[in-house]
Formats: structure tokens, C-alpha cells, sequence
């Protein structure tokens, strides 16, 4: 003990004569600023106590968040299972022409999980993809499929009326479309486009979604409800869904429609209610804006379908993180 006194008083004695020395003999002695350092160490506490304070909270709430699982008392998918999905309205149709192979690949490399399109019956009983009756607005030609041959309608040029980059695009087959999403695990939207004409219609299409094993990935739908009834009626396990432009009185009483799609200005609460109740599904088309796709996930419809898929995706996903997170806190809470 007396050894380390009188070294700390020594070496105290040497630095002051030191010191004097040079004051002495006029030298520069640099002097610190303590009052500085004293406020700089504060500062350097602070922050260190609130970086403390920060992570002990994390790995407070990552403890018994962790402990909560394990018990089993909170379930990691919590409720996302019921958000809202998005389906690419006649593929990628903003960026690629629509109803063709370019627009469904687009649609699927975009992380499309739905992917909507349009058939009709060509004069020779095939399945083909088309919105309109008649080829005039994608190819030019102004002939009607229900009075041409597949052939024919396979030497057009869908794609030019799009871009010229897209010449050449074919109007591709039900058959090429079921092959694609079954191999890109893709589920279809497939609308029946009937203009009266056809023969067995509903018939060929139930066959070719049996023959590619597609009944649980997708729904058959079709704004003319004998249409729905019929797929219903030749399989019941296919899923049907009833397109509707508006939605008047109790719509859940059409027993051949498993679910339905309704044009978004006329989707409410009460009718999302309504449809839900039933334990059927609520689609909305088709859905191009910010405001009327939130408007949308707000109501807590079951399906979006749309022309700017990545939009809506964005948007969904903005939702689902939010909720997840609200969802957590609750979890923990409680």
C-alpha cells in the first residue's frame, strides 16, 4: 500500500516540475478542455445505454416470442391464409398481348399464382384462347373462331396488334396453356366465352381439365350462368365461379356457382359479407389503381384480378406485412 502512495506522489511531484520547467522557459504546455471530454463521455454513455436498453428489449420480446411457439401458443401462419390473391387478367396483359403464351409466361415470371384467360370452340371442336368471338381486334382478320378451323386461326399473328415485337404470336391452345401451368405450378382462371353455336362446349373443356389432372388449380367460369351449370353438372368437383357485372339480391342462391366474381364498382361490405357467410369466395375485376385495390384488400375480397399485376402484388403483400406484424404484437400481448 505505502509503495503505491508514494509512487502516484512522486510521479504527481515529477509532472508538476515538468510542467513549471516549461512554463519556465516560455514553451507551449497544451491543456485539455475537460469540461469537453466530460460532455463527450456523457454523449458516449447515452448512446451506450440506449443501445443496451434497445437490444435487451429484442431479445426480451424474441424470447417469449420464441417460448410462445414452442408452447404452441402462437401460430406462425397466424391468419395469411385468408389474404387476398391476385390473378394476372388475361396473363401479363399490360406488357405482353394478351391471351397468348408471351403474356402467360410474362404473367408467370412476374410470380403470377393465378393466371385468367378466355376460350372459345373453333369450327373443328378445339379449345382455343380468345376474349372475343370474332379475331378482328388482335389479328386483323374479321372472321368469327365459332366458322374457322384451328389451322386457320393458327397461321394469324396475334402479337403485332400489341407491338411489332411481337409478331408472329400465335393464339395458342387450352391444351398449350394446361401443359404450361401444370408444369410452372400456375392456377388457371378459365372463362368460357359461349356464343350458342358451339357443340358439347362445357363437355370438351371438363375433358381436357381431367386429362391434365388440373381440378384442384382452377376454376371454370363464365358470365352466362347455364355455362356454369353445365361444367357443375358433368363434374361436380370443378369449381365454378359465376362473372358477374352487378350483383342484385341474394346471389348465393345460384347452386351451380361455387364462387363469384363481380365487377369491382359493385363490391361492398354487405356483399362480401354476404358471399362470405355462405363460406363461398368473393373475385373483383378488374382492378387497375391504387386507391380501388386497396379499396379492395379493405373489404377483404378473396381475389383481385387485374391488369397490373405487379402493382396489385405490391400492394397485397404492403397489406399482409402490416398485418403480420399487427398480428404479432396481439400474439404477444395477449
Amino acid at each position: 500500500m505505502f509503495s503505491i502512495i508514494s509512487n502516484s506522489v512522486s510521479y504527481a511531484l515529477i509532472t508538476t516540475s515538468f510542467y513549471i520547467h516549461k512554463e519556465d522557459k516560455q514553451e507551449e504546455v497544451k491543456k485539455f478542455n475537460y469540461d469537453k471530454i466530460n460532455i463527450e463521455n456523457k454523449k458516449k454513455t447515452f448512446s451506450r445505454v440506449v443501445i443496451v436498453l434497445i437490444l435487451t428489449g429484442v431479445i426480451t420480446v424474441g424470447s417469449i416470442f420464441t417460448y410462445k411457439v414452442i408452447k404452441g401458443e402462437i401460430d406462425l401462419n397466424l391468419n395469411l391464409g385468408k389474404e387476398t390473391e391476385v390473378t394476372a387478367h388475361r396473363g401479363g396483359s399490360l406488357d405482353f398481348p394478351e391471351n397468348t403464351m408471351a403474356a402467360f409466361r410474362g404473367a408467370e415470371e412476374a410470380g403470377a399464382d393465378w393466371i385468367e384467360l378466355d376460350i372459345q370452340q373453333t369450327k373443328d371442336r378445339k379449345i382455343v384462347i380468345s376474349h372475343d368471338t370474332n379475331v378482328l381486334r388482335v389479328t386483323g382478320v374479321n372472321r368469327d373462331i365459332i366458322d374457322m378451323t384451328y389451322e386457320e386461326i393458327s397461321k394469324l399473328d396475334a402479337g403485332s396488334f400489341f407491338s411489332d415485337k411481337f409478331k408472329g404470336e400465335k393464339m395458342p391452345l387450352l391444351e398449350e396453356v394446361l401443359d404450361f401451368a401444370k408444369n410452372n405450378n400456375v392456377k388457371l382462371n378459365i372463362e368460357l366465352k359461349p356464343t350458342g353455336k358451339e357443340i358439347d362446349f362445357e363437355k370438351d373443356v371438363v375433358e381436357l381439365i381431367r386429362k391434365y389432372d388440373f381440378i384442384e388449380r382452377c376454376v371454370v367460369t363464365s358470365q352466362v350462368y347455364s355455362a356454369v351449370e353445365n361444367v357443375k353438372k358433368i363434374d361436380p368437383n370443378i369449381k365454378t365461379l359465376y362473372v358477374m357485372s352487378i350483383a342484385i339480391g341474394d346471389i348465393t342462391n345460384l347452386e351451380y356457382a361455387d364462387n363469384f366474381s363481380v365487377e369491382a364498382s359493385n363490391v361492398n361490405e354487405e356483399l362480401v359479407n354476404l358471399v362470405h357467410n355462405q363460406g363461398k369466395k368473393l373475385f373483383a375485376w378488374t382492378i387497375n389503381t391504387e386507391e380501388n385495390i386497396n379499396k379492395m384488400i379493405d373489404l377483404n375480397v378473396d381475389n383481385i384480378i387485374t391488369d397490373d399485376y405487379n402493382l396489385a402484388v405490391r400492394l397485397v403483400n404492403k397489406k399482409r406485412n402490416a398485418n403480420l406484424i399487427e398480428e404479432l404484437i396481439k400474439e404477444l400481448i395477449l
